[in-house]
């Protein structure tokens, strides 16, 4: 290469080791994945355009009129920019392998297929396109950047206008949304995209070397439009042009199939079953639910609206559409947005899984229906702490207490950051997500509650504090700091505050991404019954960045194994030896089983308790006082850990079960177990038997609250509503918590809203 070659690669060298140093120093994009990929990709592409477009004008004889000269001076300077383009991309790639020195790569093969898929191919594809361009037009570079910008105003489009939140595009690859999701793996819908991406390069350089031989130097670029489309049309040029132009129909035809977009037709067809009330179309896909279930869901739907209609003191709203997916998969494929569920309120679409309904619904709800409250086109407010702290403020509760005491509690022990800064877009997104939406929900619900929701509802369209309220954000979050210090912060919520926000950001994780995927792939295998390969991938994944749900797997894999010694050992060697020991209370169930079977009952009884004591989730504190109950039954220690946690059916365990009651009926642990059993399996007349001719008289109180409970959802789908209330506020002589009057007082309204409006 020629030194004035290499003179004029110093410019671009340069600013590709500018911003890779600078992506050392960024977390997420320190290592070799996917992020710092499409970072070169977007930086590559521009550079590729104009690095091309002025080699393509230096050394291409367009003023020729020897026209097999102007061909051959066009694929030199073609392959002249293709090696220096390509040359110029192993400066990122060698500084980014160099920072792995320093920062943990978890897997360099992954992160080389993302460099080649993105950032090789944008190179290459802009190289084709600029050079087209160089040789048709006058003013390519301005050109360059407008097509550049269309293909990005597009993937906006699609955004705003389908239910996806990803986007494929052949400068920057792909895009998978802005979501909470860590999955962004290599797939075959992305290779596939990037041979069409090369493909479409092909096309761009053929045609540019069709204007180089056939079209005059003499002529503007728009003239020489014309007479590319004649030369297109030549008998020798025919087949070639029909088959790219078939392609590309073919392209845009099966574009959703191909799983490059997500249209609102196309959706539809995926969830095709559709149930329809006053309010809402609910798209599920077949075999979700029984007709009766769709009727109950529908119900439910109408129900929240209700509420958060009531809230916001609104009298009637547009109609609704709810998108249930059946699994995380499904639904990460056609929207992009697998465990993260999501609200579109500018379509008043939401889109949720199956699993997270009951407890997502009122939440992205929240979304759709204060989007008449939101700024004009993305209606919502500007401010992601307004957006997700309103939600979070009419729904109160998370997890076992409400948002005021986890938000005192986080103040307590010095866990809570700066709010105002978490109001911003960014600032929002820069801490553990379960830290942010707390207590911007706190914050919200305190604004509602001691000034009015109409002034929120201002906030939301403005994000004006001095003017809608008076004050500035920073004098109103001292106030409410004043407030929370009056809420009681007991040693429990230490416990609580250990489990719900151990969670780090994304950006202060090793290897998010890569992590992820592994753990997904182990989590997928678990569900499959392959549980040495779950333990295995989990083992993987812990060893490399730690984290709670690689150890939480490791755990379940091992213990489903029958190696009860493995799940000891580690209790003993990490959650035991952690100075958070409590951030493991989701897993103490499970190390207190297997020290009942390994015959360590005073160890099991020491587990149970602490899940018992803390009530982290009220599920977890029920499972816990269950245990407590059945622990020193004799001749019952064996058969509760095997019940919860082998592959049994529930058919099976219920088998088990009555065997168990019939040799001793007063054997409560086993009645209240087939009771839930009975529940689960959807025989509710059955399980209300059970729970109703249940006699614990002084035990455990919360115990007997929770079957008050179980009592009263079970005669609310047995639609005898007013039995139903009278059993939800007898629970609350056993447990009259905050988060449990809300939840009792919940249930109260909708048994009345089913006994109005329910057919």
């Amino acid at each position: 290469m020629a030194v004035s070659s290499i003179r004029r690669l110093l410019l671009p060298a340069l600013l590709y080791a500018i911003i890779s140093l600078a992506c050392t120093q960024t977390p997420l994009l320190n290592y070799l994945g996917y992020e710092f990929s499409v970072v070169i990709a977007l930086v590559g592409s521009c550079v590729a355009g104009m690095l091309t477009i002025s080699t393509v004008r230096r050394e291409y004889a367009a003023e020729s009129d020897d026209a097999g000269e102007r061909t051959r001076s066009a694929r030199a300077s073609l392959r002249s920019a293709v090696m220096r383009c390509t040359l110029l991309l192993v400066v990122p790639f060698v500084i980014i392998l160099g920072n792995a020195f320093f920062v943990k790569n978890c897997s360099l093969i992954e992160g080389v297929g993302f460099y080649l898929l993105l950032a090789l191919v944008s190179t290459l594809l802009s190289c084709c396109v600029a050079f087209y361009l160089a040789v048709q037009y006058r003013y390519a570079r301005g050109l360059f950047f407008l097509l550049g910008a269309v293909t990005v105003v597009y993937a906006i489009g699609l955004g705003y206008f389908t239910p996806a939140i990803f986007s494929y595009n052949f400068f920057y690859g792909y895009f998978p949304g802005l979501t909470y999701d860590e999955v962004v793996s290599l797939s075959w819908t992305l290779v596939l995209f990037r041979l069409l991406s090369l493909a479409v390069g092909v096309v761009f350089a053929w045609m540019g070397i069709l204007v180089a031989r056939h079209s005059p130097p003499s002529g503007g670029g728009w003239r020489r439009t014309f007479v590319l489309a004649e030369i297109l049309v030549r008998p020798r040029y025919r087949w070639l042009s029909l088959l790219a132009a078939l392609s590309l129909g073919l392209l845009c035809a099966y574009r959703c199939d191909l799983g490059f977009e997500t249209t609102n037709s196309h959706l539809r067809q995926k969830l095709e079953s559709t149930f329809t009330t006053q309010h809402f179309v609910i798209h599920y896909a077949p075999g979700t639910w029984s007709d009766e279930e769709v009727r109950w869901i529908g119900e439910e739907h109408e129900f929240r609206l209700h509420q958060i209609m009531e809230e916001f003191s609104l009298r009637s709203t547009a109609p609704l559409e709810s998108f249930v997916y059946p699994s995380v998969e499904l639904k990460r494929r056609l929207i992009g947005a697998g465990s993260t569920n999501i609200a579109k309120p500018w379509s008043r679409q939401m889109h949720i899984t199956r699993d997270a309904l009951w407890s997502s619904l009122k939440h992205e709800m929240v979304h759709v229906v204060a989007g008449v409250f939101g700024r004009r086109i993305i209606r919502a407010s500007l401010s992601t702490g307004l957006v997700e702290g309103l939600a979070t403020a009419v729904v109160r509760t998370w997890g076992n207490r409400t948002v005021h005491q986890y938000a005192a509690a986080l103040h307590e022990f010095d866990l809570a950051p700066d709010i105002t800064g978490l109001m911003s877009f960014a600032g929002f997104a820069s801490q553990a997500p379960s830290v942010s939406y707390i207590l911007a929900g706190s914050f919200c619900r305190y604004l509602i509650d001691r000034y009015g929701i109409r002034k929120i509802v201002l906030l939301y369209q403005s994000e004006n504090y001095s003017g809608v309220y008076g004050r500035t954000l920073e004098e109103l979050v001292s106030e409410w700091r004043r407030f929370l210090k009056r809420i009681p912060v007991g040693n429990s919520e230490r416990g609580a505050v250990d489990v719900l926000f151990r969670d780090p950001p994304i950006f202060d994780k090793v290897c998010a991404r890569v992590v992820a995927e592994r753990n997904e792939e182990a989590r997928s295998s678990f569900e499959r019954g392959a549980y040495a390969v779950a333990e295995s991938l989990y083992e993987t994944s812990y060893g490399e960045a730690g984290g709670y749900p690689a150890f939480a797997g490791y755990v379940s894999s091992a213990f489903s194994l029958g190696r009860f010694d493995s799940v000891t050992a580690a209790y003993g060697r990490v959650a035991l030896g952690s100075a958070r020991r409590l951030q493991y209370m989701d897993l103490f169930l499970l190390f207190g089983d297997a020290f009942w079977i390994k015959g360590d009952r005073e160890t099991a009884e020491d587990l149970y308790k602490t899940v018992r004591v803390m009530k982290v989730t009220s599920s977890g504190a029920e499972a816990a006082a269950l245990r407590l109950t059945a622990l020193n039954r004799p001749g019952y220690g064996d058969v509760v850990p095997g019940l919860l946690h082998t592959g049994a059916t529930d058919s099976m365990r219920l088998s088990v079960l009555d065997s168990v009651v019939s040799h001793d009926p007063a054997n409560l642990a086993a009645v209240y177990m087939k009771g839930i059993v009975l529940q689960r399996m959807g025989s509710d007349q059955s399980a209300l038997q059970v729970f109703r001719g249940m006699r614990l008289g002084g035990r455990d109180s919360l115990l007997q609250a929770s079957r008050l409970r179980r009592m009263g959802v079970l005669l609310f789908r047995l639609k005898r509503y007013e039995d139903a209330k009278a059993v939800f506020w007898s629970s609350l002589n056993y447990d009259s918590s905050d988060v449990m009057q809300y939840r009792v007082e919940d249930w109260i309204g909708r048994c009345e809203w089913m006994a109005r409006h329910a057919e």
